[in-house]
């Protein structure tokens, strides 16, 4: 039976202004909404010093 796996994750953060902040790639697919949120917050404070706006992209690939 053919299945979608995540293979990969990345991380784009952007501002109020809707510019980049930091994106990162090569996450884990499996990282915790928690632990990503954390990660978020740490950017805000040392990098944005505002609020920011976070999205994941997951690749998948297809096993058959």
């Amino acid at each position: 039976m053919a299945e979608l796996v995540a293979s990969s994750a990345g991380l784009r953060i952007i501002n109020e202004d809707k510019r980049g902040v930091f994106s990162v790639t090569n996450i884990s697919p499996a990282a915790s909404a928690e632990k990503v949120a954390g990660f978020v917050s740490a950017v805000e404070k040392l990098y944005n010093n505002g609020p920011c706006s976070a999205s994941i992209n997951i690749s998948l690939r297809l096993v058959r």
